[in-house]
Parts: C-alpha cells; structure tokens; sequence
C-alpha cells in the first residue's frame, strides 16, 4: 500500500486514481514515488509520468533518461529522454518551464538541447538569445550546436546548471 501524495489516504500500489480524493496518480519515473507536482520531491527529478503510462512501460525500474541537467542552486534534476529527443529551454517553451518560465533573463525560445542519435550524444545550441547559452563559460553561437560531455556545466542567461 501507498498513500495517496493528495490527500495521504492509504491506496493500492496498482492505482491510476486515489479511491478516495479521484486525483489522477503521477509516479516518477527515476524513483517509482507518488508525485504532486512537476518535480519529485523524493528524488528531485522532473521525468513525472501517469500511473497508467508507468504501468505501461516495462522499464519502469530502470532510469529512462542517457543525461540530465541539474539546477546548481536548488539540486533539481531536469531528465533528458532520448526518446524525446528535443527539448526547448525558455519562458515561452513548455520543455521545463516551471524552472525556466518566470525568470526574466531567459529569452522566450533560448537555448535547444538535442539527441544526436549518429553520435550518441547531447548538443546544446543557443536561439538568437538576449543573455547567451554557455558552456563551460564558453559562449555557444547562435544555431551551432556544441556536445555536451558528463560534468559540463551550462549556463542559460543567469541560472547555472550541470550536465550529469
């Protein structure tokens, strides 16, 4: 039995909805915890999946992402699908927008990060930002995609980050 992260009335591990609140479920995928928000408070991951479609995947205990980026001030792990492929960073792109999405120093589309399934690798490119994409300190040009390796650090405007 878990308890429901609404309102903590104890549920069957196999629910997509709590019997008692009718809340549909959320599982994070990198740790198998109930989540409320868009973020794991266990685990501090933001690859948040239904109950249903976590039941669904048959890879539910494994970690389903290659990479993530981590937020440096707050530790929040942003996870990084190959399955997706493409994400978008800025105020006006739905890719992470509740870390991206209020800060006024990130350009509505401002930086995109990419799968490169040939070289198994993430590249990151900037998007005609007003206050840069940096890697290592390094200023990424605009629409030229640079591979990230595992300890980059990456900076979008102002808020630091750290390729894991």
């Amino acid at each position: 039995m878990k308890t429901c992260p609404f309102c903590t009335i104890p549920i069957d591990d196999d629910s997509f909805f709590c019997d008692q609140c009718g809340k549909e479920l959320r599982i994070c995928v990198s740790c198998g915890a109930f989540a409320r928000a868009k973020f794991c408070a266990a685990c501090r991951s933001t690859d948040i999946v239904s109950a249903k479609e976590y039941a669904g995947n048959p890879k539910k205990n494994e970690v389903s992402y290659n990479h993530c980026l981590i937020l440096l001030e707050s530790g929040v792990k942003l996870a990084l699908s190959a399955d997706k492929g493409k994400y978008v960073i800025g105020r006006g792109s739905e890719d992470f927008s509740a870390v991206f999405g209020n800060d006024k120093f990130v350009s509505r589309t401002h930086a995109e990060i990419l799968f490169d399934a040939e070289n198994q690798c993430w590249k990151i490119t900037d998007l005609a930002s007003t206050n840069g994409t940096f890697v290592n300190e390094k200023g990424v040009p605009s629409n030229t995609y640079i591979a990230l390796k595992t300890g980059d650090s990456v900076r979008i405007a102002f808020i630091k980050l750290k390729f894991e």
